[in-house]
């Protein structure tokens, strides 16, 4: 469990740097501050995976997994696209990266919302 708390940790430091960004930035739009309580809420089920901990019901945790899994195809498609179009030893590595922190951040979520089910049945 020490690498999703890790990964819990690093996901709550870069939030907490986008939400001190807010009042800074220029020109704020309204689906970045959509983006950020979406990011907000994506950190309930990263922390209730890496401490073992049920966090509301098991419905927002699938809630939270579909949306997060949905808005990832996208990301997973303009990788391929980008290797399509610009073939290279760099756009493979970077794309490569891309797929495993897009697993990292993906399934922690998939583990706490479908395979805790002793979670969800002792704690909820």
């Amino acid at each position: 469990m020490k690498l999703w708390k890790f990964v819990f940790w690093l996901m709550a430091v870069l939030f907490g740097i986008q939400l001190l960004g807010v009042p800074i930035s220029d020109g704020q739009s309204f689906a970045s501050l959509i983006g950020l309580v979406i990011g907000g809420l994506s950190l309930i089920p990263l922390y209730g995976y890496a401490y073992e901990v049920a966090i509301g019901s098991k419905r927002i945790a699938i809630a939270i997994f579909s949306f997060n899994s949905f808005v990832s195809v996208f990301g997973i498609i303009s990788l391929v696209v980008a290797i399509w179009e610009h073939f290279g030893v760099v756009q493979m590595v970077a794309s490569s990266l891309g797929l495993v922190f897009a697993w990292l951040y993906l399934y922690p979520q998939f583990a706490y919302a479908f395979r805790s089910n002793e979670l969800w049945s002792v704690n909820a």
